[in-house]
């Protein structure tokens, strides 16, 4: 991701905003976590019941949503490694973050993000951003990834 990053420009040119980028790429991965506790659950009604239960006012998915939340607010150009410019670490955290909510995830509902003002804000931020616009132009409300298109969760 990295060398694709760099080769798009996508790495900022800012030391500190580039290790930002990194220290926030190296954070997600605990992020991505969040599910892993539930993909081998195989009753159907179990899993949906142990994924809810992330998002509870004292679960982790609660808890790794609001820490993002404080996050994305401290950031001044919005970006969240506080870049001039979209860099990878946005790409992570957008498609990370609103995959969530896709309906790909049983028992995990698109309404969730709805209590996260600041993401749907750089959701916004991100998914207008004229590459991720036209990357994602072409797909349908029914694609998985209607999470990325701009007004998904007005």
């Amino acid at each position: 991701m990295r060398y694709v990053g760099h080769r798009a420009g996508l790495i900022p040119n800012e030391a500190y905003a580039a290790a930002k980028a990194d220290e926030i790429i190296d954070a997600l991965e605990t992020f991505s976590g969040i599910l892993s506790s539930t993909v081998r659950i195989s009753a159907i009604e179990e899993r949906i019941e142990a994924r809810k239960n992330l998002f509870e006012a004292d679960g982790i998915g609660t808890k790794s949503l609001t820490v993002l939340e404080e996050k994305v607010l401290q950031t001044e150009s919005g970006w969240i490694a506080n870049s001039e410019e979209i860099s990878i670490a946005d790409l992570k955290l957008f498609t990370q973050v609103f995959d969530l909510f896709s309906g790909n995830w049983d028992g995990i509902s698109s309404d969730i993000i709805k209590d996260y003002p600041n993401l749907i804000k750089y959701h916004s931020l991100v998914a207008n951003e004229p590459r991720i616009q036209e990357h994602y132009s072409n797909i349908s409300g029914e694609d998985l990834r209607w999470t990325y298109q701009p007004g998904a969760f007005n």
